[in-house]
């Protein structure tokens, strides 16, 4: 009986700390996807950024040239 309830107590341990695990996993990977996300942003403005500035590069040869 005693080595039953024993098992029980570790049945029962493992469950909750394989659901503690299992969000602590799905916590991380959306930690990750967010992180990608905003990364990707990011890097959307800066090449924004970058094609904005080209753009009055241009602008402004042009009008030196005229």
């Amino acid at each position: 009986m005693i080595k039953n309830y024993n098992f029980v107590i570790k049945y029962n341990y493992g469950k909750k700390l394989l659901k503690v695990m299992s969000s602590f996993l799905c916590l991380m990977l959306r930690l990750l996807s967010w992180n990608y996300k905003v990364h990707q942003l990011l890097n959307n403005i800066l090449f924004l950024k970058n094609q904005y500035n080209e753009n009055l590069n241009l602008v402004k040869c042009i009008d030196d040239n005229y």
